[in-house]
């Protein structure tokens, strides 16, 4: 499994309660203070050798095409300077059949107010419904299955074969 801006490492212990224990989790963010957070959530893991950390951009993602089952992208789609290409860049590194998700604990609409109040990130928004399947469609995608309503963002597809 695939944790795109894994930031702190806050989904760790439920990534790895889904993957079970024959499963892997790497976690990527651009920000190394925050690997070095999550790296102390997850230690048990990097020492079970179950799990990674590394330093990366989701718009050029350091891992072989097909080499992934699931990706998940938990609060920071938005923050994706060219969702285009991040997205090209996850469909590539996910196996056919594989899944993917895009979470946020806010709808599309409360998550633009939020970031509306902070100037380092007023910009960085969810795309409509629309244009968000578009993205998905172009990179490889299923159509996804989105959910945007209050406290929850949900957007789910699968690579086609």
């Amino acid at each position: 499994m695939l944790d795109i801006g894994a930031g702190t490492g806050v989904l760790a212990p439920y990534l790895r309660e889904a993957v079970g224990k024959e499963g892997f989790i790497l976690s990527i963010d651009l920000s190394l203070p925050m690997l070095q957070e999550a790296a102390k959530k997850t230690a048990y893991h990097l020492v079970e050798r179950r799990g990674g950390l590394a330093q990366a951009t989701a718009m050029a993602l350091p891992l072989k095409t097909g080499s992934i089952d699931r990706v998940v992208c938990f609060a920071a789609f938005p923050h994706f300077s060219d969702k285009s290409l991040a997205l090209a860049e996850m469909s590539r590194v996910l196996r056919p059949g594989g899944g993917f998700v895009i979470a946020h604990l806010m709808s599309r609409e409360e998550l633009s107010r939020h970031h509306g109040g902070h100037d380092a990130v007023a910009e960085d928004r969810l795309p409509d419904a629309r244009i968000m399947t578009g993205l998905f469609r172009r990179a490889g995608f299923s159509p996804p299955e989105i959910v945007d309503i209050p406290g929850r963002y949900l957007a789910t597809a699968t690579k086609r074969k």
